[in-house]
């Protein structure tokens, strides 16, 4: 049915029908802002106390594959199997890729800035970054494909939420849960000294 065909009652219809879809965008939208908003915003402060500026900013230069990620999105379009999917074959394996780098960093980059080793830290955001612009072409093309075209602007919509509330949950909520003067204060009621902080990095 033409776009221009359908009535107000059944574009209502239409976007409640597809309201799971959007839901799953903003779930996806939200595991790329999860670690853009560290990277571009947390890192400067929770790694001040490891590195020099300079350093903190070598590592920020692994948000650099957004920017260019118009050189392989060609790749992300023709290429898939077929079997799979022509956008699950990329958004399956690069949040499983993302999880296992996070899950690495996860145990390893205190370690690692302690000891200094910067080039490898930045190596390892730089590749988790170029595989959430992977993700990002690829669900960026399936928002347009999975939603009728009188829901099409819900598609830019889910992505600005979802990007937007996981940049709040690794900037605000994980640099205040990271704080132990936020955690006496406001959870715990317990003197600064005496507190841990819920999160640490």
């Amino acid at each position: 049915m033409a776009l221009k065909e359908l009535t107000e009652a059944e574009k209502k219809q239409m976007f409640a029908k597809e309201l799971h879809k959007m839901v799953l965008l903003v779930i996806l939208y939200s595991f790329q802002g999860l670690p853009l908003g560290f990277f571009m915003s947390s890192v400067p402060i929770i790694f001040k106390k490891y590195l020099t500026y300079a350093q903190i900013g070598e590592i920020a230069l692994c948000t650099l594959p957004f920017s260019f990620k118009v050189l392989w999105s060609p790749f992300v379009e023709f290429y898939h199997f077929k079997s799979i999917g022509k956008r699950r074959s990329w958004i399956i394996p690069m949040q499983l890729l993302m999880c296992l780098i996070l899950f690495y960093l996860r145990a390893n980059v205190e370690l690692l800035l302690m000891a200094q080793e910067v080039t490898t830290v930045a190596i390892l955001c730089t590749v988790l970054n170029f595989i959430i612009t992977c993700q990002d072409i690829a669900v960026d093309s399936w928002a347009i494909e999975m939603l009728h075209p009188c829901n099409a602007t819900y598609g830019s919509s889910s992505q600005s939420i979802g990007q937007r509330i996981g940049m709040f949950l690794s900037t605000g909520v994980f640099i205040s849960l990271n704080s132990k003067e936020f955690c006496s204060r406001w959870i715990f009621g317990t003197p600064v000294e005496e507190t841990e902080p819920i999160l640490s990095l």
